[in-house]
């Protein structure tokens, strides 16, 4: 089976390709702005970055260029599809809002449903390339707000047992710790 070229683009390149006309965002339908979405999902996976790394072969140093998944984002998402960086935050805020009230339709509630599938595409794809090291995981980590609850800082009324072997430093201990 022949493998499809892959067209591939720089960097400075990507505002220009594929993206619909600023304003784009009037959706009809959940189905149209999911179909948008996975145009842009498509794209990605058809133009992957690429990685230029030093390779020594047989002695010789060389500059090789390594293809590397693109990863999914709302920015790029939003870029593709020609709306405001708070186009989904918005129109969340908006649906819920009229939930609330009783007001959303049956099509608010789908388009609510769409934009929460899109992101949690975006989050998923995200969060499993950095699993396996093909993202960076710290900003695989900060872009989807996950923290690591491990506490690093100093923990407070910490017990010590301090094992002593003569009567004059265990003393000398309680009253140090008398002190404090």
């Amino acid at each position: 089976m022949a493998r499809k070229k892959i067209q591939r683009f720089n960097f400075d390149e990507i505002w220009q390709l594929g993206c619909r006309p600023f304003g784009g965002g009037q959706f009809r339908t959940p189905d149209e702005m999911l179909e948008a979405a996975y145009e842009y999902f498509q794209w990605c996976d058809q133009h992957p970055l690429i990685r230029k790394e030093a390779v020594k072969y047989q002695g010789f140093l060389s500059i090789g260029e390594i293809e590397v998944r693109r990863p999914y984002s709302m920015e790029g998402l939003t870029l593709h599809l020609g709306v405001a960086s708070s186009f989904f935050r918005s129109r969340k805020i908006e649906i819920r809002k009229k939930a609330e009230e009783a007001n959303a339709s049956t099509l608010d509630i789908e388009m609510l449903e769409a934009i929460e599938r899109v992101e949690l595409i975006v989050r998923t794809q995200q969060i499993e390339g950095a699993l396996i090291s093909e993202f960076n995981a710290g900003l695989v980590a900060r872009l989807n707000n996950i923290t690591d609850t491990s506490n690093t800082g100093t923990i407070a009324d910490a017990a010590v047992q301090i094992i002593v072997r003569d009567s004059e430093t265990a003393k000398n201990l309680k009253g140090l710790a008398l002190d404090l």
